[in-house]
């Protein structure tokens, strides 16, 4: 029996970013939460997902889509680390 499990990209980007962690400048801090998908891609994300509730993506779009919210989940990590540096900034 293989006892091994797969690790997710996304806790490999939570190891990597340490989003626990608010150890960046407020600078740094400040740049990363200005970070965003363009517009272009948020509507693609939308038709995307339109497709996937309706049962209509192809493998293609799946891997398309999956792709997307990988970096939506890292462009969060990141976020979530800028958020917590702002807060521990603001008291130090």
């Amino acid at each position: 029996m293989n006892t091994e499990s797969e690790t997710t990209e996304a806790e490999i980007w939570s190891r990597t970013i340490q989003p626990g962690v608010g150890d960046l400048s407020v600078e740094a801090a400040r740049e990363w939460l200005r970070l965003r998908i363009s517009d272009t891609d948020a509507e693609r994300v939308r038709e995307l997902s339109q497709k996937a509730n309706s049962g209509q993506l192809t493998a293609a779009q799946e891997r398309e889509l999956e792709n997307y919210l990988n970096v939506g989940r890292a462009l969060e990590f990141l976020k979530a680390k800028a958020r917590l540096s702002q807060s521990h900034n603001a008291v130090t």
